[in-house]
């Protein structure tokens, strides 16, 4: 029950909440905006896989980086909203999303695609002529064709 209480006073749970509400919003906009968008088909799978793999991310972030009332020199409450990582956290951090953003780069599709014959059905659309030799068929040609 102790374990319950410090994920309640660490916010734990509040933040998992807003991250998954914050998430379904995110997959929901791509799948909306990914036609419109002309995004590529394999986008809205690695926007979900991102999703799950930054969830665990996020409460464990949630947990160490806890933002609690701290007492200050005057006796006065105020909040710590300063959070100092070391030096080379934040290199790494840049690095990684700078690598992120190369690798996507790269990995981007370029120039159109030419489908070969047998990997997209197509429809042949022909007009439609009286080919009977009876000419009451007339109609039935000139429906179809309309």
């Amino acid at each position: 029950m102790h374990f319950f209480n410090e994920l309640r006073r660490r916010k734990v749970f509040r933040v998992a909440a807003v991250y998954v509400a914050g998430a379904f919003a995110l997959l929901q906009a791509a799948d909306v905006l990914g036609e419109a968008l002309r995004m590529p088909a394999g986008v809205l799978t690695a926007l979900a896989i991102v999703s799950i793999i930054g969830f665990p991310v996020a409460l464990v972030l949630a947990w160490a980086f806890d933002v609690a009332p701290v007492a200050t020199d005057a006796g006065e409450t105020g909040v710590a909203g300063e959070v100092v990582l070391p030096r080379g956290t934040m290199v790494l951090i840049a690095v990684l999303l700078v690598a992120g953003i190369g690798l996507g780069w790269f990995l981007r599709p370029t120039g159109v695609r030419v489908a070969t014959s047998g990997s997209l059905p197509s429809i042949a659309v022909l007009p439609f002529e009286n080919a009977s030799l009876t000419p009451d068929n007339v109609f039935f040609s000139e429906g179809v064709a309309e």
